[in-house]
């Protein structure tokens, strides 16, 4: 059985890109941010954010969300926020929205989430475009709509973003919001397990595991399986050990080549 994509009703979106050489102020404030030093940063990065650098402001509004520099506060975070949003940066346009869909350091609002969630989505920021079709999967802040919430999805997968592969490779299977289509399933599922996903690991291991839309391989099944396991997948985990039950030495062997030898597509 495909394992179902879990969706949390707020969608806050952190993660940090590595910083490029150093070969600016606010490049220096970021480096050394992501470097531990955090107090440096601060010094560096809040001038630069009172003076208006986008980024600067984005950094400073993580530093207080993850209280490192500074002392913890969820309110000017949003601030923050709000000031790099205003001049156009996607992802503080996509956090400040998480926060008015939670109501965490601003009043509770899905109208401003949506506003915002939308402003970083008409800069084709895949992250915000999968929070929409979140947000009209559910219902939040917009009348729910299956096909609305499906061609978010695609926006986002067409952008790369991993979660949006894998979601579109269920909608494929079940027909959810698109006409079944299992060759399509597989090849938004394959997306999304070579970005290193477990959940597309997992549901690429069942489709090699079960003939679905592929030839049956349970080598590769093995192999997908595997890898979503090594994630702390409990049920990947147990899925595979059903499948090496059933498989020759020679087979583990090529399976357990295919997870040494394994890297993520960039």
């Amino acid at each position: 059985m495909i394992m179902a994509f879990r969706m949390s009703g707020a969608f806050i979106a952190l993660a940090l890109a590595v910083a490029p050489a150093s070969s600016s102020p606010i490049e220096d404030g970021v480096a050394a941010y992501l470097g531990g030093d955090y107090a440096l940063a601060i010094a560096i990065l809040r001038p630069l954010a009172e003076q208006g650098a986008s980024r600067a402001q984005f950094y400073m509004g993580v530093a207080y969300d993850s209280a490192n520099g500074v002392s913890r506060d969820y309110e000017a975070a949003a601030r923050w926020y709000r000031l790099a949003a205003e001049q156009g940066h996607p992802k503080a346009s996509t956090v400040l929205a998480s926060r008015y869909e939670d109501g965490l350091g601003v009043p509770r609002s899905l109208v401003e989430a949506v506003k915002w969630y939308r402003v970083a989505a008409d800069q084709n920021f895949s992250e915000a475009e999968f929070a929409i079709g979140v947000l009209y999967d559910a219902g939040r802040g917009v009348k729910t709509d299956i096909r609305e919430a499906t061609t978010w999805y695609a926006r986002s997968a067409d952008h790369g973003y991993a979660k949006a592969e894998a979601v579109m490779g269920i909608r494929y299977q079940y027909g959810f919001g698109v006409a079944a289509d299992l060759s399509e399933a597989v090849r938004w599922t394959r997306k999304a397990a070579e970005q290193d996903l477990a959940i597309g690991q997992f549901n690429l291991g069942e489709f090699y595991a079960n003939g679905t839309g592929v030839a049956r391989d349970i080598v590769q099944s093995y192999f997908w399986l595997s890898l979503a396991a090594a994630k702390g997948d409990d049920a990947a985990a147990m899925r595979r050990d059903e499948i090496v039950s059933s498989m020759a030495p020679d087979e583990i062997a090529a399976g357990d080549n295919l997870v040494g030898n394994w890297e993520p597509r960039k």
